[in-house]
């Protein structure tokens, strides 16, 4: 079993960061992962992500999900977060799981950046530092999240209903 970890890199290739912008990515990102593990089903909160293996020259680090999760549910987990990193939502089992309000969450993380800066998610495969799929999250990406889908959308598929009865039991 290997453990759901993300690594995030900001500001790669610059010389430090202004800690209130440091801060504001931090709390957004945390209110991100804990929103997403909510939709999920966890209930764990924010502070089952831990911060770990910081790194010098730029503002990398990584965020593991403490709590155990069996195969299926880390395999979940990784990928709705590939889903929100990537903004690509077909997969429509994980899809319908994950909030409107989690992907702008994600979008927030974007706010602080100038708009020639990029933040970095990356999503380790196996648990190991050498398998990580990298995903980019910059200023125009967060503005094309954040804005609603507008217009008629057709869907194909079929609708599961309960149908109630009012009249149990009258005389006709």
């Amino acid at each position: 079993m290997h453990p759901v970890r993300i690594r995030i890199e900001l500001n790669k290739g610059r010389a430090g960061m202004p800690l209130d912008k440091r801060a504001a990515i931090a709390r957004d990102t945390m209110e991100f992962l804990g929103s997403l593990t909510e939709d999920l089903g966890l209930n764990a909160g924010t502070h089952a992500w831990l911060a770990e293996e910081f790194d010098n020259g730029s503002v990398d680090f990584d965020c593991r999900f403490a709590l155990p999760l069996d195969d299926d549910r880390a395999a979940r987990v990784r990928s709705a977060l590939r889903m929100v990193f990537a903004n690509d939502y077909s997969d429509a089992d994980t899809a319908m799981l994950i909030q409107p309000a989690t992907r702008q969450r994600f979008a927030r993380v974007a706010r602080p950046l100038d708009p020639d800066e990029v933040a970095r998610f990356g999503l380790y495969r196996n648990g190991a530092r050498e398998d990580i799929e990298w995903f980019e999250l910059t200023p125009a990406l967060a503005a094309e999240i954040e804005t609603p889908v507008v217009g008629a959308h057709r869907s194909y598929g079929e609708v599961q209903g309960i149908v109630h009865a009012f009249f149990k039991e009258t005389d006709r």
